[in-house]
């Protein structure tokens, strides 16, 4: 069960499927989640909102995950909001990709096929 204090989490992926799945395991957890399909729409979506976490898949077109939480970052120090914690999640797990997330500020980091309990210990990790 999720903590009371995770209510509001915005799910980023380009894949429909993907969303779908995460946004009804969210559900079933009441957490609310709200569904973005690149980093574009996910940085305007967090802009619009206060989300407790983000979701945030690293492959995507348009903006993909690595820049959407590097400028995530810098507009948080900008405009001076809470950090938002960003779970980055891939189907490529590599050392690489770990270190651009890391390198990004991404707090946590998940390979696809996602572990339900993996994906729920990271948030509460953060709560």
């Amino acid at each position: 069960m999720a903590s009371a204090r995770i209510n509001k989490v915005l799910v980023v992926d380009d894949e429909p499927l993907n969303r779908l799945f995460l946004a009804d395991l969210l559900r079933m957890h009441d957490i609310i989640p709200t569904e973005a399909v690149n980093g574009r729409e996910a940085v305007a979506q967090w802009q619009a909102d206060d989300f407790t976490a983000i979701i945030m898949d690293i492959q995507m077109p348009e903006m993909n995950g690595i820049e959407a939480c590097r400028l995530i970052r810098r507009l948080e120090k900008k405009e001076q909001r809470r950090k938002t914690p960003i779970i980055a999640i891939t189907a490529y797990n590599t050392r690489s990709n770990l270190d651009d997330c890391q390198a990004a500020g991404a707090d946590a980091y998940l390979a696809k096929p996602l572990e339900i309990s993996s994906l729920l210990e990271t948030l509460e990790r953060f709560y």
